[in-house]
């Protein structure tokens, strides 16, 4: 069985649509949440308790159970760079690491889609691939990801968000010019999948 952790900041909406996937394909989901350390397992889900603040704790917590058995995949939600290392040293050989973050590209012009002061780390798809591969990671795949929506107000949507995301390139165009850092994924978030070199 294929061994997966997901490194979240909280037990919210996200990660149970984590375990309800890797329910269905037959995968082991290990959680590293950030939780009180005090408090031996307060959610019944033996997630290793780590705290984003103290980085070196954190790591070193992962580590050990990697220790015991390393990860086939690690899916990092809004995950701080210097983490990355770690992450990748907790890999298996041939595993993966899959990680969101905020789509810092939205949020860096005059004209920005959101401005959520939960946002806590933002990259835009050059620094993503920029971080991951200083850290000896390849990245084999980078995508926004999107919620569909069913129906003729699905599409409505769709369509209003190409047209209002082509628009906003324009203004970065005009603002700017053109560059390698010009957006071209449209989504709040962006997912990466990387694996070792």
């Amino acid at each position: 069985m294929k061994r997966v952790i997901v490194l979240a900041a909280t037990t919210g909406y996200q990660t149970r649509s984590f375990g309800e996937a890797a329910e269905r394909l037959g995968v082991e989901l290990v959680y590293g949440t950030d939780r009180c350390h005090l408090i031996e397992d307060p959610w019944q889900d033996q997630a290793i308790p780590i705290r984003f603040h103290d980085e070196d704790a954190s790591v070193s917590a992962i580590l050990d159970v990697a220790k015991v058995k390393s990860f086939d995949g690690v899916i990092a939600v809004g995950d701080r760079p210097t983490l990355i290392a770690a992450l990748r040293d907790a890999l298996s050989p041939d595993g993966r690491l899959i990680v969101e973050v905020f789509n810092g590209a939205l949020l860096s012009g005059r004209y920005t889609e959101t401005k959520d002061p939960g946002i806590l780390t933002a990259y835009s798809e050059k620094g993503l691939v920029r971080l991951l591969e200083q850290n000896g990671l390849l990245v084999e795949h980078l995508s926004g990801a999107t919620l569909r929506h069913r129906g003729i107000r699905g599409l409505l949507h769709a369509m209003a968000q190409a047209l209002w995301f082509r628009l906003y390139r324009l203004i970065l165009i005009l603002e700017r010019g053109r560059d390698d850092e010009l957006p071209r994924i449209g989504s709040k978030t962006i997912i990466a999948v990387a694996r070792r070199r």
